[in-house]
């Protein structure tokens, strides 16, 4: 039986970088569909779906729409 060598491991926050192409990926399958407002209103329901924004996506302008530790930056 050979066994490899254990290597600790360092738990803590690391910076991530993405690509533009991930990072855009990421922004409009997580906010970009959400902002629509034909989602928002309730219209692609049965097409698309809804919008975690609800009946009037304005009211959320202006807020954090993640967790302190995140930044995005462009």
């Amino acid at each position: 039986h050979f066994a490899l060598p254990i290597k600790p491991i360092d738990i803590g926050r690391f910076d991530v970088v993405f690509d533009w192409e991930t990072m855009g990926s990421f922004v409009l399958n997580s906010w970009g569909n959400a902002t629509q407002l034909d989602r928002a209103m309730g219209y692609e329901a049965n097409a698309q779906g809804t919008s975690y924004l609800g009946p009037d996506p304005t009211e959320f302008l202006g807020t954090s729409v993640a967790a302190p530790q995140i930044t995005v930056t462009g």
